[in-house]
């Protein structure tokens, strides 16, 4: 489905809050049928709070 994750490589880190996702790459489904995709980055913005998307390079190669 377009806008899933196909595949995640998540990077954790554990402190007295218990683990967190620090960063991530995930490849991102573009369509349907999943042929054209993209990857998307994260990263943490604060100690206690899992990564949230911060660029994506879509299918043309360009960032947002």
């Amino acid at each position: 489905v377009a806008g899933d994750p196909i595949g995640t490589i998540n990077f954790y880190s554990k402190d007295a809050d218990g683990p967190h996702i620090t960063a991530y790459i995930k490849s991102m489904s573009q369509e349907l049928y999943g042929r054209k995709g993209s990857l998307a980055f994260g990263s943490s913005q604060t100690n206690n709070t899992d990564a949230v998307e911060a660029m994506r390079i879509n299918e043309d190669g360009n960032c947002w």
